[in-house]
């Protein structure tokens, strides 16, 4: 990043509006086609399916992943999460996803440990909730990497110096 630059970075579970909000770049968790944006894949993690024990207790541990089709589900804001992850088991066939959808992912921590369904979530950020017994891991974590973090700015912006040096930076900066 270029000496002398002006960073202000917000956090916030709501889809910026670059038009309205002053924001120049932001970052998404999903998988990176975003209509109008130019889009940078960042990092990718571990995602792990989780649910509360309630609905655990109520529909039993599954023994395979397949049987994860017919329990109800959470959703990301792309409702894609679910289909990657079936994808990367070898599950093809699965209905339409159906069920709540939060586009922010502390908010789907929140229905899933509430019992509204089994969530996908970064395996980091439910740790603590699987180890205090607030969430109960349904499968092994799986490494999905187009379901990441992506860097991404419209399209008339990817000219503007600052908005290419930060994406240098922040993309040189995920390489290492």
């Amino acid at each position: 990043m270029a000496p002398g630059s002006d960073l202000q970075i917000l956090t916030n579970g709501a889809l910026v509006d670059f038009s309205r909000d002053g924001v120049d770049l932001a970052v998404r968790h999903g998988v990176g086609r975003y209509p109008g944006l130019r889009s940078y894949r960042v990092v990718s993690v571990e995602m792990v399916p989780v649910a509360a024990p309630s609905l655990v207790e109520h529909l039993g541990m599954p023994e395979l992943s397949d049987e994860l089709t017919r329990w109800p589900q959470v959703h990301d804001a792309d409702r894609k999460g679910w289909s990657l992850w079936f994808q990367a088991q070898g599950i093809d066939e699965i209905e339409v996803p159906r069920g709540p959808s939060f586009n922010d992912s502390s908010l789907l921590l929140s229905a899933v440990i509430a019992g509204q369904g089994a969530g996908l979530l970064p395996a980091a950020m439910v740790a603590l909730d699987v180890n205090e017994g607030r969430l109960v891991k349904l499968a092994k974590p799986t490494h999905m990497e187009t379901f990441a973090y992506y860097l991404v700015y419209p399209e008339e912006k990817h000219s503007n110096l600052k908005v290419s040096a930060l994406r240098d930076w922040i993309l040189g900066a995920a390489s290492t």
